[in-house]
């Protein structure tokens, strides 16, 4: 993901938090993944920027994966560890509310 197409869905996760029916079927992390998908193919047939540096969502991804000792793919991998695709979602969206809180030292950290 680039930096700009990450900066889009970082603000469209802003909003998910808030009213999750609004984007996606229901509150789970199947259906964030699909919607990542989604966003990320739409963004690939039509952005010319060169995706060759992290972006913000990559390092939150990635402090995810650290944090919880998950792998690729993250979001199965997240369903396993909390058992339940609901729960999951749940886990994602908090921890990306504390990135949110504290981006600046997750960029930091990754430079």
């Amino acid at each position: 993901m680039t930096q700009s197409q990450s900066e889009k869905f970082i603000s469209i996760l802003i909003h998910m938090k808030k009213y999750p029916e609004m984007l996606i079927d229901k509150p789970c992390m199947s259906y964030l993944d699909a919607f990542q998908l989604g966003f990320v193919m739409g963004c690939n047939s039509s952005d010319v920027e060169p995706a060759n540096e992290r972006s913000e969502f990559d390092l939150f991804v990635k402090s995810l994966c650290v944090k919880y000792s998950i792998n690729s793919p993250w979001h199965n991998s997240l369903i396993e560890y909390c058992n339940s695709d609901e729960k999951a979602y749940e886990l994602f969206m908090n921890e990306f509310e504390l990135f949110l809180r504290d981006r600046e030292k997750y960029i930091n950290n990754s430079l």
